[in-house]
């Protein structure tokens, strides 16, 4: 399979939070409307964890962030 974009995968970094949450926050709204179980409330605190450790990931889209893992 050939992507036609180019794309990179980074760590998330803590200027990303703002982007973070919003992501998050809109596949939450998005899975609750299909009758899916969610979280109430963000884990920030785990979420915070996550970034200083590296252990979470962002796909970028000429330069632009597409996703977050």
């Amino acid at each position: 399979m050939e992507l036609k974009q180019k794309y990179t995968i980074d760590n998330t970094t803590f200027q990303d939070w703002d982007l973070i949450l919003e992501l998050l926050d809109k596949a939450i709204k998005n899975k609750r409307k299909d009758g899916y179980k969610v979280w109430n409330q963000i884990d920030e605190s785990g979420i915070k964890n996550d970034i200083a450790k590296k252990l979470q990931y962002k796909v970028k889209i000429k330069e632009q962030v597409s996703g977050i893992f």
